[in-house]
């Protein structure tokens, strides 16, 4: 399928991100090319099982959308929020302008930095008690006791 169905949808984005009426015109757009339902006969207030969209569709309809916005779309948007309108809305509300987005990191931890031994100690730390909340083995009872000796 492809996700540029509308030319007001297409192309790469600019720094502000599309409302919610510009998400609702591609969901439209996208059912019905998915669909034998003219443009004009979509209700987007009717749910995408009644539309016919089917699983795969509908996760190929995710994958394509999270492309178009630039961001991961999980599969199962279309079951959490079953209309286009509930989508659209949802997700103009998920998507932030660029200027919001954290800049990533471009440099590499330096391990000679004074903070870098300790910075790693303290993440060590805390995935080895996430570890430990988290291990259970399958009678449900815990597999290390809290003084940190097996069960």
């Amino acid at each position: 399928m492809n996700s540029d169905t509308s030319g007001a949808c297409s192309g790469s984005r600019s720094a502000n991100p599309p409302g919610e009426q510009e998400i609702r015109s591609w969901l439209v757009e996208t059912m019905a090319g998915m669909s034998a339902v003219p443009r004009a006969e979509i209700d987007t207030t009717v749910p995408f099982a009644e539309l016919s969209l089917t699983s795969l569709q509908g996760v190929r309809m995710s994958a394509d959308l999270g492309e178009w916005l630039g961001m991961r779309i999980p599969n199962g948007v279309v079951f959490d929020y079953p209309t286009i309108d509930l989508m659209a809305r949802y997700l103009s509300n998920a998507v932030k302008p660029v200027e919001e987005v954290p800049a990533a990191v471009d440099e590499e931890p330096d391990p000679h930095d004074p903070d870098f031994d300790e910075s790693m100690e303290e993440l060590l730390r805390l995935l080895d008690e996430d570890v430990r909340r988290s291990a259970v083995d399958v009678n449900g009872s815990d597999v290390v006791e809290d003084n940190g000796e097996p069960a």
